[in-house]
């Protein structure tokens, strides 16, 4: 994709505001400069089309600061990221976790082709199998997505503790790599991991689920033992750890039903940390998409949603 500054000459630095622009592009970036002056302007200039904007004299001026663009930041910093879950090489779907997956309909890399193609700023590939074998997979599968794929993508799912499979995978052209269970039973693997292959490079996934009690409790081994962790103590420690770049938050009681992301989930991980969070589980279209990433809207770190119903599988067959 072209990322294009389209800059009003005659706004520029006049503080008067935004020019109204018609969208004459289609899958470019464009990005706005020239009369920025309120968060307004940024919010006109978002429904607009524009992925972007600059702001100068706004800024040192006074009559706009970055924390005054609260939801408007939110919306530019949002990325939707499709998740692929793979048995064998085919893609599978189920639902909070449970058992009685089924096929839904594809290759893996020729899905992930696709949903490039329709918009998908990253994809992640979950193998569910994780046994010693599917890891071999799981480096092949790398080295086939990055032939195809020009976005970023990351792949989990079976790795543990074994350094050289996540060295293979980066290797093979995934920009991340994701471990779970392994990092709960033992958190400095997230610090080896980092010392390995980048702490860019290395993603937390955390699966959690309501708890009795109130508030979140973190599940592994496939969301089925539960470890008496709550979500924003893991969560904190993950980023005291200093492993991961970021992490992926899936709620497993709304794992896909399609009924929308747990905000209170959302904002319970982002209180405790300020690392960028992937919020997966519950993804569909519709109204409430906006509302969800606009949660939390004071906290201005990146963060994408992530799921595959925003791309329903049954539109297509490869």
């Amino acid at each position: 994709m072209r990322r294009f500054i389209y800059t009003s000459v005659d706004r520029d630095g006049t503080m008067a505001g935004v020019e109204t622009v018609e969208r004459f592009w289609a899958d470019e970036d464009f990005i706005y400069a020239g009369g920025v002056t309120t968060a307004d302007d940024v919010l006109r200039l978002i429904r607009s089309g524009f992925t972007g904007c600059i702001i100068g004299k706004a800024l040192y001026e006074g009559t706009v600061d970055l924390k005054s663009l609260g939801g408007a930041c939110e919306l530019l910093a949002k990325r939707v990221v499709v998740a692929l879950d793979v048995a064998g090489r085919r893609v599978v779907k189920g639902i909070r976790f449970r058992g009685g997956l089924r096929d839904a309909g594809g290759d893996p890399v020729e899905l992930a082709r696709h949903y490039e193609e329709q918009g998908a700023d990253e994809v992640v590939f979950l193998d569910i199998t994780a046994s010693r074998e599917s890891r071999e997979t799981m480096v092949a599968l790398a080295k086939a997505v990055a032939e195809v794929l020009t976005v970023p993508f990351m792949v989990g799912g079976g790795i543990g503790g074994d350094l050289v499979t996540a060295v293979n995978i980066i290797r093979s052209g995934a920009d991340k790599v994701f471990v779970n269970t392994a990092a709960v039973r033992n958190p400095e693997l997230l610090r080896d991991m980092a010392r390995t292959i980048g702490s860019s490079n290395v993603v937390c996934a955390i699966d959690a689920k309501r708890a009795g009690g109130g508030g979140y409790e973190v599940f592994v081994a496939g969301g089925t033992a539960p470890t008496g962790l709550k979500l924003e103590d893991w969560a904190r420690r993950v980023e005291d750890l200093g492993g991961a770049g970021e992490i992926m938050l899936t709620s497993i009681d709304r794992d896909g039903t399609g009924q929308g992301f747990d905000t209170g989930m959302l904002t319970a991980a982002r209180e405790a940390t300020s690392l960028p969070i992937i919020i997966s589980g519950g993804a569909r279209g519709g109204p409430w998409n906006t509302f969800s990433m606009r949660s939390g809207q004071a906290l201005t770190r990146p963060w994408g949603g992530l799921g595959l119903p925003l791309f329903p599988l049954q539109h297509w067959r490869p």
